[in-house]
């Protein structure tokens, strides 16, 4: 077959390097391997490099750290234990994975398309009377054959399906089961949407100044005192600010009354109790004022590799700056892509994230909407769960669960404890 580029010309070694050294770095915890791997096929140009990609993938599934010596253990006839140590070396942060995994997975893709050019081309200098009809159902079947082959999700049967169902179920009445669903804390809430479940989206709506960050940080505490590691992306207010938030809900003191406390010792000890309570859990802050989408979504993967959260909040959608590559677009187009991202996101890193997003002025008036939400219907399509923060002179404060898609919709009474900018069960619990 007549070649007519060099067929290296799709092959990026950078790539195959980093990958094979993200997979080969001790530091990095087995489970995220395992997602990695899953998400890597064996596209790799180099036969030794795919060889070794495939007993790592072998020994990531039987639950054993790939490093180094076990590799060269498993495949003697492979890469020497310093030529590994050498590709472990490479660049390998998981921010740049998915980077990775495109390159791989685009240039496997061109190599496959270029094959099936030289062949259509070669057919057609070799035979000028080629049958037309004949070749292009040729054709049309090889670039039928990459699409399955690169597809990125699987199509199940519904028996497999079925078969999960019943899986789940069984597990579920186990006696030391645990869902893998995360309890925000509020009850009103759970008990209508069991929790944040992975690679959902959960909305949270409000007009400015009505407490969107304080129930995204009401859940954030108290999911991080139960112990579920968590992190909190946050565009609009300082660490600072946020850090005085989380210590005036724990203490019970107001911000302002944390700032000038009282010295006696009474006090002070009290204070330093209930901090202490909080300051050893696994929570995060990740402060990025006008955060590109780019840079939330590489923070959201470095808070999930680097320090295994359970849980993203990101505070909040409107202050998400444009990429400096993106032409300026239209706001609803903006939000569009953002909400379509940040689902995307969920999904990819198989957790909960909680977006808050700010509504129209139209709901200063009325009770909130799901057309209320500024810049975009994409968040009342892409979203699992849209929850509104309402206030009403009769009734007072209390939560709207406008859309979920796998629980109850309706309202439940809460209590803002303004002060401390704090959200609590309130008794009696339906608004």
């Amino acid at each position: 077959m007549k070649n007519y580029v060099n067929f290296k010309t799709f092959v990026d070694e950078d790539s195959e390097k980093s990958i094979l050294a993200f997979l080969l770095t001790e530091s990095k915890d087995l489970k995220y391997k395992t997602m990695l791997v899953s998400r890597c096929k064996s596209e790799f140009f180099t036969v030794l490099r795919k060889d070794t990609f495939n007993v790592i993938s072998s020994l990531v599934r039987e639950n054993i750290n790939p490093t180094c010596e076990i590799v060269c253990e498993k495949f003697p006839q492979g890469f020497t234990r310093f030529q590994l140590e050498e590709i472990k070396d490479c660049n390998a942060l998981y921010s740049n994975y998915g980077y990775y995994i495109k390159k791989l997975s685009d240039n496997a893709k061109r190599r496959s398309f270029y094959n099936i050019l030289c062949t259509l081309l070669n057919t057609v200098n070799d035979n000028p009377n080629f049958d037309a009809d004949e070749v292009l159902q040729e054709v049309t079947h090889e670039i039928s054959g990459i699409t399955n082959e690169f597809a990125d999700e699987k199509i199940y049967s519904i028996g497999e399906c079925m078969v999960q169902v019943t899986e789940d179920i069984s597990e579920r009445m186990k006696p030391n089961y645990k869902s893998s669903r995360i309890l925000t804390g509020l009850n009103c809430l759970d008990s209508k949407m069991g929790g944040l479940a992975p690679s959902e989206v959960t909305v949270i709506g409000a007009r400015p100044s009505q407490g969107k960050t304080a129930l995204a940080l009401t859940m954030f505490r108290n999911i991080i005192l139960s112990g579920t590691p968590a992190g909190f992306i946050s565009l609009e207010m300082s660490r600072e600010s946020l850090s005085y938030r989380l210590a005036s809900m724990q203490t019970g003191f107001s911000q302002f009354k944390l700032q000038h406390l009282p010295t006696d010792e009474a006090t002070l000890a009290h204070f330093g109790g209930r901090i202490s309570q909080i300051g050893d859990v696994q929570g995060f802050i990740a402060d990025t004022p006008n955060a590109p989408l780019y840079e939330v979504e590489l923070t959201a993967k470095r808070l999930v590799s680097e320090f295994d959260v359970k849980v993203i909040f990101i505070d909040y959608a409107g202050l998400i700056g444009r990429n400096p590559d993106e032409a300026r677009a239209a706001e609803y187009e903006r939000q569009s892509e953002v909400s379509k991202r940040i689902k995307g996101l969920a999904r990819s890193l198989d957790i909960p994230i909680v977006l808050l997003v700010q509504l129209n002025r139209e709901a200063q008036e009325k009770p909130a909407t799901l057309a209320n939400i500024r810049g975009s219907g994409s968040y009342e399509q892409d979203a699992d769960v849209i929850i509104f923060i309402q206030k009403d002179k009769d009734i007072g404060d209390y939560l709207s669960v406008a859309k979920n898609r796998n629980g109850e919709t309706g309202n439940a009474r809460v209590i803002f404890h303004k002060e401390i900018t704090l959200f609590s069960d309130c008794v009696g619990g339906k608004a």
